[in-house]
This record gives C-alpha cells, structure tokens and sequence, in this order.
C-alpha cells in the first residue's frame, strides 16, 4: 500500500477504516522527520490530513475526516 503525496509515495504501514473514517499510518522516525511530511495525502481515491504522530510507535497518522484546503 502507498499514499500519494505530492507525485512522491510514502509507504503506508497499515490503513484502517472505522464508523467510515479511514485511518492511514505512515513510519515516522521522529518529531524532525513528521514535520517534513506533507499536510496531506491520497490513499485509496481519498484525501486524508495528517493528525499526529506517536513517538513510541515512531508512526504518522492521517485520518479523511480532517479538513483540508488546498494551496493556491
């Protein structure tokens, strides 16, 4: 699985749907490395905002019920 960002890929570790909110985890090494991700990604067709990240499990999350514009 990927999630398309910007004509670059990042590889998705693993993408999960619940109550119709996907969930999309990416690998993160840490704080310096999550702020060069992007604000958001394309998984499956869906847009989905970046919203955190775990520095124990050294994951990004993005989730498509978070809004995002796009720059102009």
């Amino acid at each position: 699985m990927e999630a398309k960002a910007n004509h670059s890929y990042i590889p998705v570790v693993y993408a999960a749907t619940c109550e119709g909110t996907q969930t999309v985890a990416v690998v993160c090494a840490d704080y310096d490395y999550y702020r060069t991700l992007p604000g958001a990604v394309e998984f499956e067709g869906r847009i989905h905002g970046r919203t955190g990240w775990d520095s124990d499990k050294r994951l990004a999350y993005f989730k498509s019920n978070v809004p995002v514009a796009r720059k102009v």
